[in-house]
């Protein structure tokens, strides 16, 4: 009983992280599981968390039988320790391997040229892109309406959705966006990928080091969705090869 104090701490340290994996874990799976389908995927968690668990607990029960209790929990430890440090080795190399620059060969390219035509200095480029927006959302208005009328007259006009729903994006994890903290440009599929790139130069209120960081992950994303990426830095989506100024 002398070794007590070590008995609490270890207990409290475990709860502590046991704890906090749990509510981290249970948060992403919100976010990312289908509305519909969240009940089924909360059930599927807490089975695997009980069997985590229970299991060693089984298994040290069972080797401290056939050996002692010192062997048996010191066994434990150490599997759990090797297992721990092997998933954040894994875990560091998969990031590392997203956030590496370069490409392979045999993907869809996607020319820079197709970007929105910019003049040659940065204030001019500014108000060529709030123009080409501008008379783009007049124009989704105006089908939109459109739309809507043919429907009221009793015409049978398909739905469609380009890109992303707003309630579908508030789903993503922040780390399936280009821009996490501003939550801008998905790239959760090829199409997202293309328009996340030629988008690049009209994405407003981040700093470069933003797009640096952009940049990488969109052509990790790239690479995974077989997309290839003409351009070698975001700057020369801009006019001169410059970002325009904020």
């Amino acid at each position: 009983m002398r070794a007590w104090p070590l008995l609490v701490a270890g207990a409290v340290l475990a709860g502590a992280g046991h704890g906090l994996a749990s509510l981290a874990a249970q948060d992403d799976l919100t976010r990312i599981a289908p509305q519909d389908q969240r009940g089924e995927v909360s059930a599927a968690f807490y089975v695997c968390i009980y069997l985590g668990v229970a299991l060693p607990v089984i298994g040290i029960g069972v080797l401290a039988v056939r050996s002692t209790l010192f062997v048996a929990v010191a066994t434990f430890a150490a599997v759990t320790g090797l297992a721990a440090l092997a998933v954040a080795a894994w875990h560091l190399k998969r990031r590392d391997d997203q956030d590496a620059e370069g490409g392979r060969g045999g993907r869809e390219r996607i020319p820079v040229t197709d970007r929105p035509p910019q003049s040659s200095t940065s204030e001019e480029g500014i108000e060529m892109a709030t123009e080409k927006q501008k008379r783009a959302a007049r124009q989704n208005l105006e089908k939109a309406r459109a739309a809507q009328s043919a429907r009221a007259h009793g015409r049978k006009v398909p739905r469609r959705s380009e890109g992303m729903r707003t309630a579908e994006q508030n789903d993503l994890a922040a780390s399936e966006f280009a821009f996490p903290e501003a939550r801008k440009e998905p790239l959760t599929d090829a199409a997202h990928v293309r328009n996340a790139v030629a988008r690049f130069d009209q994405v407003e209120g981040v700093s470069d080091r933003d797009r640096d960081q952009a940049w990488k992950r969109i052509k990790a994303a790239a690479r995974r969705f077989d997309v290839e990426v003409q351009a070698d830095d975001w700057r020369e989506l801009f006019a001169g090869g410059k970002a325009r100024k904020r």
